[in-house]
This record gives structure tokens, sequence and C-alpha cells, in this order.
């Protein structure tokens, strides 16, 4: 899944680490990223890609997280993904 994370402020967002967690982290990566420790003007953005191969059928799930120097910081979003046997 790609997805981009984008600056809707007035200031400098500045992303300084990007990682994946949980305890289902290695069925996710990150494929592609272009916010690492990136400063982002207002309406800039950068693009992140994750990839999923987990090593066994089911309901896999993990949270990627983004540190930046914005209030509310980390940034959360859940990850999920389903392999059927």
């Amino acid at each position: 899944h790609k997805m981009r994370v984008s600056n809707i402020g007035l200031g400098l967002l500045k992303i300084m680490e990007v990682k994946i967690t949980g305890n289902e982290a290695d069925a996710f990566s990150i494929a592609e990223n272009t916010c690492a420790d990136v400063t982002l003007h207002t309406g800039d953005s950068c693009t992140l890609q994750v990839g999923f191969a987990p090593h066994q059928p089911g309901t896999h799930h993990a949270m990627l997280t983004i540190h930046d120097n914005a209030s509310g910081s980390p940034r959360r979003v859940v990850l999920k993904g389903l392999v059927k046997s």
C-alpha cells in the first residue's frame, strides 16, 4: 500500500523516524520511504509504501509509527493484512 504524508500546517514539518512496530511487525516492511529524515514545507509531501509478506496464513496486525516535530507526535497508522490458507 502506498501512502502520502503531507504538511498541511503553516510551519516546517520535520520527520525524524518512520518504523513498523508491534508483535507482528515482521509481516510488514517499508518498501519505499521518501519521508526518512526529511523536512516538509507547507503543502509538500513525501511517500511511504508498506509491503506485506507474512510467513503464515491468517490475519496480521502492526503499526506504522511516524515521529515528527509537530504536536501530537508520534502519528500511528494501523496495519492489517489477511492471508487465506
